[in-house]
């Protein structure tokens, strides 16, 4: 009888042994599932920040090669390499921990860094819109007040022109936010399921 109960203790010994390497190897694929998902997230938000940098850079170059020739003033070629050079600095500052290194941390760690990133994109959208706004408005002035004095239908256009891009730059950077809001939450929906 006790031999029975003997190897019944040592078969359950065993089978729980075997238990615990499978929730061992479990929780490894479900680490490198999440790693996964992580990465391909980590890789679409750098993405768009080296699109803003990029699309920025364009900018300073335009204000500081074309808007001279357009007759705009040196106080909004000034003013718009400042605001975009603080608006990639920003950027950067933002997507400064967004790296490889992150992505090994444990996911407490992680978690505190994506949900910064994605409050700092939602703080950052409100002073876009007032920005943006500003710029514009300037932007359209300058195009009107630089048109030559016999015909301002070409500072109406020009500033009409200046409005589609506008909307459209808008349009293109709100699916690029939208993007980065949602891999965040991509990101920490993956993190809570583990």
């Amino acid at each position: 009888m006790e031999n029975r109960e003997i190897d019944a203790f040592e078969e359950m010994r065993s089978q729980i042994s075997i238990l615990k390497e499978k929730l061992e190897s479990e929780n490894i694929i479900n680490d490198r599932l999440i790693r996964k998902v992580m990465k391909f997230s980590f890789n679409r938000i750098n993405r768009h920040a080296w699109t803003s940098i990029i699309c920025s850079l364009l900018v300073i170059l335009a204000a500081i090669f074309s808007f001279g020739k357009l007759g705009f003033s040196n106080y909004f070629r000034a003013f718009t390499v400042i605001l975009m050079l603080i608006c990639d600095y920003f950027t950067w500052k933002m997507h400064r921990n967004i790296n490889r290194e992150t992505m090994m941390k444990n996911l407490k760690q992680v978690t505190v860094i994506i949900r910064k990133l994605k409050e700092d994109y939602l703080g950052w959208m409100k002073y876009g819109i007032v920005i943006i706004l500003f710029w514009g408005s300037w932007f359209c002035t300058e195009c009107i007040v630089n048109a030559p004095a016999e015909d301002k239908t070409i500072g109406i256009i020009m500033s009409a022109g200046a409005l589609a891009g506008l909307a459209i730059g808008a349009f293109v950077g709100l699916k690029m936010h939208r993007s980065v809001i949602r891999s965040c939450d991509e990101i920490l929906g993956q993190i809570r399921e583990e």
